[in-house]
């Protein structure tokens, strides 16, 4: 059932448990209250202004796609209502992009729990940035055939819990958009909160971004078990502070060597990896090897080690210190 409220623009289809709204109100946010269950059923939400979605104990597997795809390139606040448990699962075998799709900004917000399921795809989707609010309960993502959370721009994270395992693909991705322009564009920032992410598929990383990853805060815990798998990955830079909160990260690399199929070069198994520089001012590092051949911190830059303890000493290929 859907009561438009004082929405009456509202264009709405149902059929079954599948409900598609297109949204032609391009000057006033409009807000949706969701709640039921469904093992067949979905949310299609098409609109150009921004809205907001507050998930009162919905839980909704689609038989045919992706049960909630929001289709608006402008600000989408998700709340988890306090205290609720909000379940989605997608379709498996389909052309969908993952179990939740946002075109757009989606903003997370509320202490209640989200748990996605990912049956084609990535867990969460987004083309454009992602943002996990102080306050935030606890996002779990237990299966994707692809990411667990894939997002394009940037990743930003300040409180919250965020668990990420069962993945094919990597745990949490930020990619570069195509517009360059974008601000902080393929990064992920850090700030507060707690993460546990395991990366058990071959080649994989636990958190992967194309571009710089700053952490000033937060509790942050990985298992790389997958062969020739990464714990942290990036492209360019890695800056650890405390200038947030309490920064506190451990990356075990159970993995063993893995060559790749197609060009034969072996890779090993990396707690951290760091294309780039890694600057340390604040926070406890912790990597453990304990898979075959596997590594502990590799930098291709230089080390600045401006405060904190990382534990072993990075491999780079210089350390600076004050």
């Amino acid at each position: 059932t859907v009561e438009k409220g004082f929405a009456t623009e509202l264009e709405v289809t149902i059929d079954g448990a599948h409900v598609t709204i297109n949204n032609p109100n391009i000057s006033e946010e409009i807000e949706f209250e969701l709640s039921g269950n469904s093992t067949n059923g979905s949310l299609a939400y098409f609109g150009d202004y921004k809205c907001k979605f507050h998930l009162n104990g919905l839980a909704l597997t689609s038989a045919v796609g992706s049960p909630f795809d929001i289709q608006c390139g402008k600000r989408i606040d998700v709340i988890l209502t306090d205290g609720t448990d909000n379940l989605f699962a997608d379709a498996a075998n389909g052309t969908h992009k993952a179990a939740l799709i946002f075109k757009g900004h989606p903003e997370f917000e509320g202490a209640g729990n989200l748990t996605i399921t990912g049956n084609t795809r990535h867990g969460i989707d987004s083309n454009e940035y992602m943002h996990f609010k102080e306050g935030l309960g606890k996002v779990t993502v237990n299966k994707a055939l692809g990411d667990g959370i894939h997002t394009e721009q940037y990743f930003m994270m300040e409180g919250g819990t965020l668990d990420i395992s069962g993945t094919e693909g990597d745990g949490l991705q930020a990619e570069v958009s195509g517009d360059s322009t974008e601000i902080h564009n393929g990064q992920i920032f850090i700030k507060g909160g707690n993460i546990k992410v395991v990366a058990a598929a071959p080649d994989t990383k636990a958190i992967k971004s194309d571009s710089l990853i700053t952490i000033s805060g937060g509790t942050i815990d990985i298992t790389a078990k997958g062969d020739g798998s990464r714990g942290i990955s990036t492209d360019t830079d890695l800056i650890i502070t405390e200038d947030d909160a309490a920064t506190t990260i451990n990356v075990v690399a159970a993995g063993n060597r893995y060559t790749d199929p197609v060009t034969d070069d072996e890779k090993r198994c990396v707690a951290i990896r760091v294309k780039g520089n890694l600057t340390v001012t604040g926070g406890t590092v912790t990597a453990k090897c304990t898979g075959s051949g596997s590594r502990g911190v590799k930098v291709d830059g230089y080390f600045y080690d401006y405060g904190g303890t990382v534990t072993p000493e990075p491999d780079a290929s210089g350390v600076i210190r004050k």
